[in-house]
């Protein structure tokens, strides 16, 4: 669908240097979600340097604490280590990190000082990896895709990959999510959202999902050369040689590196009207990377494409009384538990959970000795 983008010059000369200090450069993988994010997290998990954490979600743990929610910032004041408590009590870190409070608590600096909210992060980062005897640490999350900015103010010398997808497909996989909307526009919308979040950086590596499967190699050599690390032949087998260390989601139950790469689904779900529609509605994300625009050999009529877009209507009024339900009772202080909450994001989307079958809290993830 399209050609493989020129890389851009993305780094001064020397954010490619190797990082002989890790804790200088920690890793963080962003996207707007279903991008290929866990992909490239577990391509870089095969290398014996390297462990990036998944979904850790240091900033939007921070935001939480600060009385923020997904849409706004939050203001309350916290210390490092009211944070590291709170965080230590979260259903990011708790059951399945595998990693016991006490080693966190342990492992902080005693000079650390309160607005040292970095130390904190990096603590948990480096635990994380230690759990794998590993010294490069990072984290992959989408949530941390807004944070960006915040990013390269606590670590000026951070490598953030950015990893995006085709749209349209973007758009497919998310409709079989359960913590996502049924409806294809509110679909659409939190997708432009999330991406109109996603700032154009220079010091952050923008790749496409589509190049990483078409050329693995080059594209991971781009990645080593922007993180500072040697090249090892193991990033190419991940499947051999990175950790099973997914959380037990019903959506990660069963699941085993393999060589098999997410594929291109739009072109059998979507409906040339719907195609243009999601064209329309991300028309920014399509020019800002390259991703052509599909041809027809009959372009769908303007009435066909109203006519699409219409049917949808009552799917996102459903959809939108019921998220405002749901994040009202996400937002009440305190909580509710992480199997009550879990089980209401995994009720937006009753359809999708034929794809995964009944939910279960997961148990925690423990790594072996």
């Amino acid at each position: 669908m399209h050609e493989p983008a020129t890389p851009p010059n993305l780094m001064p000369s020397d954010h490619n240097s190797a990082v002989t200090d890790p804790d200088t450069a920690p890793i963080f993988i962003i996207g707007a979600g279903r991008c290929g994010t866990n992909l490239l997290r577990m391509i870089l998990n095969a290398h014996p340097r390297i462990h990036i954490a998944h979904e850790v979600g240091l900033y939007h743990v921070a935001n939480q604490a600060r009385g923020g929610t997904f849409r706004s910032r939050g203001e309350l004041p916290i210390t490092a280590r009211q944070w590291v408590e709170f965080y230590l009590k979260h259903d990011m870190f708790y059951p399945w990190s595998g990693l016991p409070p006490d080693r966190i608590r342990q492992a902080l600096p005693a000079t650390l000082t309160d607005h040292d909210l970095p130390e904190a992060f990096r603590t948990v980062l480096r635990c994380r990896a230690q759990m794998w005897q590993k010294p490069r640490y990072g984290t992959q999350s989408p949530l941390n895709a807004r944070f960006v900015q915040d990013i390269f103010r606590d670590f000026p010398a951070a490598r953030v990959i950015h990893l995006v997808r085709d749209p349209r497909d973007m758009v497919v996989s998310n409709l079989r999510r359960p913590e996502s909307a049924t409806s294809r526009i509110l679909v659409c919308r939190q997708l432009r959202y999330r991406l109109n979040g996603i700032p154009q950086d220079a010091r952050m590596l923008e790749l496409r999902l589509e190049d990483l499967l078409a050329d693995r190699e080059a594209c991971v050599r781009r990645v080593m050369e922007y993180i500072g690390e040697d090249w090892d032949d193991r990033l190419l087998e991940h499947w051999n040689h990175a950790p099973l260390d997914l959380p037990a989601f019903p959506w990660f139950r069963g699941q085993k590196p393999a060589p098999d790469h997410p594929r291109s689904r739009w072109q059998d779900v979507l409906s040339p009207s719907w195609v243009r529609i999601v064209e329309s509605m991300l028309r920014p994300t399509f020019l800002r990377y390259g991703y052509a625009f599909a041809e027809f050999t009959r372009e769908p009529s303007l009435l066909e494409r109203q006519v699409a877009f219409f049917r949808d209507i009552p799917e996102f009024s459903r959809n939108v009384v019921q998220m405002v339900r749901t994040f009202r009772i996400m937002q009440t202080q305190p909580p509710p538990p992480g199997p009550e909450a879990m089980r209401l994001l995994c009720s937006l989307n009753a359809k999708a959970q034929q794809y995964y079958g009944e939910f279960t809290w997961p148990e925690p993830n423990i790594p072996p000795p």
